[in-house]
């Protein structure tokens, strides 16, 4: 049976895992906004041997979840691997799964008042992978971007604002700017006041608390500094990174849109070229 189910969230973001009384591949979280209500972000997996069973403790999970919630934002996203589905009509066109559990689905997405926000195929023609949403006013944008595996990935941009405290600024020492033989004077000058004014009998956290002050004003004169940043962003994303990331969207798109082999073949090279240098 195919296995996968992940809710990955900043550290930086108030949140918190709901408990889940099921053995489905469920993940369910409550996330903080600053007008102190929350969204609930859930994360389903169906895989596609799964039998009706599943699906009804899939989905009586997911309805027990809005019922206790109602009032919250609620987020549903995963792959259901349902592509009998027809999500313009929220209806069972096809016959490739059981229309048991075709239906008991749309019945959960009826009854929580959802709505599916990706209209397009996530895996070659068919729908996979869903947003489900009960306010979709929130959406402001939902289109795929390049896939990591075999399904395009549903990128969903949304009015919802987390709650999360500001990084803390912190000095930060360019050491390849130190005066290092400065400090090599200075720290031997500290050694030789120090062995004067304390002994064997002295007091351990007299004695730390001056070497402590002594090294850090030594590093403060000779060692620039400089304060961190608050905004959030990732140190390892250099502007040759962000260069490559904008050349394998503008490939993404136009590989999808013409479907030549040509442009597929493009955009699969730039998207190699970027993950060896991440």
């Amino acid at each position: 049976m195919d296995t996968g189910c992940i809710d990955s969230c900043k550290d930086i973001i108030i949140s918190e895992e709901l408990p889940v009384q099921s053995d489905t591949e469920s993940l369910y979280i409550r996330v903080t906004t600053p007008d102190s209500k929350s969204i609930i972000v859930g994360c389903l997996y169906r895989p596609p041997s799964s039998d009706i069973t599943y699906m009804d403790k899939m989905s009586n999970t997911a309805e027990e979840i809005f019922k206790e919630n109602n009032s919250s934002i609620l987020w549903l996203g995963g792959d259901l691997n349902l592509p009998d589905i027809d999500w313009k009509s929220n209806s069972v066109c096809g016959n490739q799964y059981s229309s048991q559990i075709n239906n008991r689905f749309v019945d959960m997405v009826n009854n929580c008042c959802l709505d599916q926000v990706v209209t397009f195929p996530t895996r070659g023609s068919a729908t996979l992978d869903i947003f489900l949403t009960n306010r979709p006013s929130l959406v402001n944008r939902c289109e795929p971007i390049p896939a990591i595996g075999d399904h395009d990935i549903v990128f969903i941009d949304s009015n919802a604002i987390a709650m999360h405290p500001k990084p803390t600024q912190r000095k930060i020492y360019i050491w390849k700017r130190a005066d290092i033989e400065k400090m090599k004077s200075e720290a031997q000058e500290l050694s030789k006041i120090f062995h004067g004014l304390y002994n064997a009998q002295s007091s351990i956290l007299e004695m730390w608390d001056f070497i402590k002050s002594g090294l850090k004003n030594i590093m403060d004169k000779n060692v620039p500094s400089k304060m961190s940043s608050t905004r959030f962003h990732q140190p390892w994303i250099n502007g040759t990174i962000k260069r490559i990331t904008r050349r394998k969207k503008k490939a993404f798109k136009k590989a999808r849109t013409t479907k030549s082999t040509k442009d597929i073949k493009r955009y699969k090279n730039i998207k190699k070229d970027l993950t060896k240098r991440m």
